[in-house]
This record gives structure tokens, C-alpha cells and sequence, in this order.
């Protein structure tokens, strides 16, 4: 389980990343939004149902779709989408069920991204 504060502690330790404070609270990289505090819609909350995860929701950009889909398919008690982010180069870490690692290695990954590939 991480909290905000174990999440800049990761990312302090990520060359380039700035932490921007919210909300919501979001990590910069050059030119580009790396990665943002997401908290669920009502919309999200219906279509995720049983699926709604427990902890806070972080947002971290991919360099794209067939990337995040294999994040949520090798770790899917921590990586997940909904159907805002179906199609978005995003995807969705429930930081209830992450590990530091997890998110140390979204975050590196997504302050390596082009600003194009926003």
C-alpha cells in the first residue's frame, strides 16, 4: 500500500520529474504532464463496479496503448483502466494494491515520453 507521500518519495528519485501540488497533485517531466492524481468519476465508479479499487487512483501516461494494456495485463491487482481511459495512453494505478517498484518503473518510463506523445 503507498500513499501520496511514498509516491514523491519515488518520484524525487526520477531525474526531470517535478511534483506540481494539486489538486490534484500531478508529476512533471519536461514539457509534459507525467502523471496525475485521478480520482474515480461517478461514471468510473459504475462501469468499474465491483472492480473500484479501495486506495487513491494514480494516473501515469505510457507511450501508448498496447503499452498500458500490457502493464494491466502483467500486473492487474495494481494496474487498471475504465472506459474514460479506453483508447488514452494512461493507465490507472490503484495505490492500495501497488508497490513502490511498480510505480518507480511507470514513472521512469513516462519521463522518457516525447511531449508529442501527449
Amino acid at each position: 500500500m503507498l500513499t501520496w507521500s511514498d509516491v514523491e518519495g519515488i518520484a524525487e528519485q526520477i531525474p526531470g520529474l517535478e511534483y506540481v501540488p494539486g489538486p490534484p497533485r500531478s508529476w512533471n517531466a519536461p514539457h509534459k504532464t507525467a502523471a496525475w492524481e485521478r480520482p474515480l468519476s461517478k461514471k468510473d465508479l459504475a462501469a468499474l463496479g465491483d472492480r473500484v479499487p479501495r486506495g487513491a487512483v494514480l494516473a501515469i501516461h505510457t507511450a501508448d496503448v498496447t503499452e498500458k494494456l500490457a502493464w494491466i495485463e502483467t500486473a492487474p491487482a495494481t494496474c487498471f483502466d475504465s472506459p474514460h481511459f479506453a483508447g488514452y495512453p494512461a493507465v490507472l494505478v490503484n495505490l492500495d494494491t501497488s508497490d513502490a517498484q511498480v510505480v518507480f518503473e511507470l514513472l521512469s518510463l513516462a519521463s522518457e515520453l516525447p511531449a508529442k506523445s501527449r
